[in-house]
């Protein structure tokens, strides 16, 4: 697959068409989509500067089309061409975390140290790290002899607690 995106994007450049490089600087992960786990495609077609959305969710179509507009309709002015916008989440692993811990109450520490025992224990637990970074890269392509610009945006998600049951109440 990686070779045939390869092939595709040397071929371009000899067949006459300058391929638009996207920008992709301001591009992050829409945060309601974030929190509610949502993933997939948003596809466009640009045709003289002008973008039609073909498919995608739609809360991830948002943010797609505010960056598609902010650099195809500048960038294409008489060729048509097609940009996935790829969404994925991954899971960022925990962190494990080491710390010491007093042992019992100060009555059972005055007996720890009389008989020369540790008073602290180490305690080892995991943390989500939930930095919510975005990464963003880009792929160049032909699909149905017209160039297709493939845009992957990556979030990190931090991780979900499974160990605390909530119960709500009514009055």
């Amino acid at each position: 697959m990686k070779w045939l995106l390869l092939a595709c994007c040397s071929i371009l450049p000899c067949a006459g068409q300058t391929p638009v490089q996207p920008n992709l600087d301001k591009l992050v992960y829409p945060p309601l989509a974030r929190a509610a786990r949502i993933q997939g495609t948003v596809r466009f077609a640009v045709n003289a500067g002008e973008v039609q959305l073909i498919y995608g969710h739609p809360i991830l179509v948002g943010a797609a089309k505010a960056n598609v507009e902010s650099w195809a309709t500048i960038k294409a002015s008489d060729s048509q061409f097609f940009v996935n916008y790829v969404f994925r989440l991954a899971a960022a692993p925990p962190k494990v975390v080491e710390s010491e811990k007093l042992r019992g109450d100060a009555f059972d520490r005055f007996f720890l140290r009389l008989f020369h025992k540790p008073v602290t224990r180490k305690v080892t637990y995991e943390v989500c790290d939930a930095s919510g970074e975005t990464s963003t890269n880009f792929t160049i392509g032909i699909f149905d002899d017209r160039p297709i610009i493939e845009v992957d945006v990556t979030a990190q998600v931090s991780c979900i607690e499974t160990n605390t049951t909530y119960v709500a109440r009514s009055n």
